[in-house]
């Protein structure tokens, strides 16, 4: 369990076999994790410094995809830029075989 100060993101999702399930995505957890009740909820938890936008997936040098996002609201708080983001959680496969038909 990760302990830092700030803020961070947090995402709901479930444990099911032996992955994290985020809307139609899934996540492979780290090798060390500990295992959970199949179906059992958990919290991906993550620092906003530690996300990246962009609107061409493809630019994105990243070992792990969201999906896509719409940004619902922009505010500025001193050198500070806020962004509230709704994901369209999917499968990076599924956004490959939109393009292609």
């Amino acid at each position: 369990m990760a302990t830092f100060l700030g803020a961070a993101n947090v995402l709901l999702g479930m444990w099911r076999d032996g992955k994290v399930v985020l809307g139609s995505l899934e996540l492979k957890p780290p090798l060390d994790l500990f295992t959970f009740a199949n179906r059992q909820p958990v919290r991906v938890v993550f620092r906003p410094e530690d996300a990246v936008l962009n609107f061409q997936p493809q630019l994105l040098h990243t070992p792990f995809y969201l999906g896509r996002g719409v940004v619902e609201d922009v505010s500025y708080i001193g050198p500070t830029e806020r962004l509230l983001i709704r994901l369209l959680l999917r499968d990076p496969r599924e956004d490959q075989a939109c393009q292609q038909t």
